[in-house]
């Protein structure tokens, strides 16, 4: 038996054990729901298996939260968090924040018509 499959059954007599704390077989139910998606990164390596992307792309919007205290409307924070995502998302595919966010307002109803000079610089579909 190799590694990965050690790993595997061990994880599997884990997820069979009885559990008292409703805290704890709540979370075991979802690690028995999402199993099949739990160890994805142990068979590509392409897959991290740390959350540690993600992390770094919160961390400016928690700074932010800290230095000013948060926002002082729900759709400041709304409006921050679409932008945010957005700019990201265009980081992650390669694609200038300007372009992705000048092709996201040529695809909105405001803007009907795509100009020649945005097509292809935003493939991401928002």
């Amino acid at each position: 038996m190799n590694r990965v499959e050690r790993i595997e059954k061990r994880f599997d007599q884990l997820l069979k054990q009885t559990l008292d704390p409703p805290p704890a077989r709540r979370i075991q139910r979802r690690y028995q729901k999402y199993r099949e998606t739990l160890f994805v990164f142990l068979y590509r390596t392409d897959v991290s298996p740390t959350n540690n992307v993600s992390e770094r792309y919160l961390r400016p919007s928690v700074i932010h939260r800290k230095v000013a205290g948060g926002f002082r409307s729900a759709w400041g924070a709304q409006g921050y968090a679409a932008l945010k995502s957005l700019i990201d998302t265009g980081a992650f595919a390669g694609i200038a924040w300007v372009h992705c966010l000048l092709a996201w307002m040529w695809k909105s109803q405001e803007f009907a018509n795509e100009p020649h000079f945005l097509k292809g610089f935003c493939t991401t579909t928002f």
